[in-house]
């Protein structure tokens, strides 16, 4: 059984009645937040890799919309994927903290994975 959040007494986390489908990972914890986080990049990476033609894998994106600090580590197991990442600044919490950091960095700062220097594409919606 598990349960919504209208029906929710205890600790732990609810399942959104606005969900269609769920994957429930199960390592034997209790109440640890996060456990997960590298085994959902994984999974997304090995299932956007099956859909291969060619060189072409189906294009896969982490987009940030407010967030807590599992959220950016979820975001952060993507990237290190080499998967991109979209942090909607103004959304709030994480991705708000995020944004202001890189607006506080320099761009032709960032770096490669095999540590050569990188520009960082940004953009601004209004």
């Amino acid at each position: 059984d598990y349960e919504t959040k209208e029906s929710k007494k205890g600790r732990g986390a609810f399942l959104d009645p606005n969900h269609t489908h769920f994957l429930l990972v199960e390592d034997g914890t209790e109440y640890e937040y996060g456990k997960e986080i590298k085994f959902r990049a994984l999974l997304e990476q090995k299932l956007s890799e099956r859909y291969r033609e060619g060189n072409f894998t189906l294009p896969q994106i982490c987009i940030l919309v407010e967030g807590g600090p599992n959220s950016i580590k979820t975001l952060l197991e993507t990237v290190k994927l080499g998967n991109p990442g979209l942090v909607i600044a103004g959304s709030g919490r994480s991705a708000d903290v995020l944004a202001e950091a890189y607006k506080l960095s320099t761009p032709e700062e960032a770096f490669n994975n095999d540590g050569k220097k990188k520009k960082v594409p940004t953009a601004t919606l209004r």
